[in-house]
């Protein structure tokens, strides 16, 4: 029973660790929306077994950024114009409420976690590393509407995270773009710092169009 337990959690560990690779390779641009996931490649690469990888791109799927295509293939999902115009209206209106509600109550505490969130996005997008500034990026997002008191609110973009990160790649992957948007982040942690519930409000205004 021992030795049975110790496997299956060494299971679970090293897919957890090729589900955060291979949504690297995604969120990074390697693998391109529309392309298919190469198992067998993937498995030679980390040098293991298509299993975990499988295991990997279950979770993907069920996060929503790879469809499996049943006893066929999976690929990585694809978000038309149309529909991301209609996810960036929604979570406008969300980041609204999010930021609305902290800026009300927002703690020292609150600060310090968001500021730390902000430098690391700065610090992996001097690294050149995207899919890492996108991770970040919705962490320091979804800790605002975490720390919001809203569970709903939270909980609503939270699923809505594999479409923002797809557009994420559609419209926010040239540095210029990336680092535009991260200026944003100070800006609207010092109004929520200030309790300053209506320049919280103009600012996510603009950093979410």
């Amino acid at each position: 029973m021992k030795i049975s337990k110790k496997i299956q959690v060494e299971r679970r560990s090293l897919a957890e660790q090729l589900y955060e690779s291979i949504k690297d390779l995604i969120l990074s641009g390697e693998i391109k929306a529309g392309q298919r996931i190469p198992e067998e490649a993937l498995a030679g690469k980390f040098k293991v077994s298509r299993t975990p990888v499988r295991e990997a791109v279950r979770r993907l799927d069920e996060y929503g950024i790879v469809k499996i295509i049943p006893r066929s293939y999976a690929e990585v999902v694809g978000i038309t114009e149309a529909e991301a115009t209609e996810v960036v209206q929604v979570r406008r209106q969300l980041e609204i409420l999010s930021v609305s509600l902290l800026a009300a109550k927002a703690s020292q505490e609150d600060i310090k976690v968001l500021k730390r969130l902000s430098e690391q996005c700065k610090k992996f997008f001097k690294e050149n590393n995207k899919s890492k500034v996108f991770e970040t990026d919705s962490k320091l997002h979804l800790e605002i509407a975490l720390r919001s008191g809203n569970s709903v609110l939270f909980q609503t973009l939270e699923r809505l995270d594999a479409k923002i990160q797809l557009i994420r790649l559609m419209h926010c992957n040239s540095p210029d773009k990336i680092e535009a948007n991260l200026l944003f982040h100070d800006e609207i942690i010092k109004a929520l710092k200030n309790n300053n519930i209506n320049e919280s409000v103009n600012l996510i205004k603009k950093h979410i169009k």
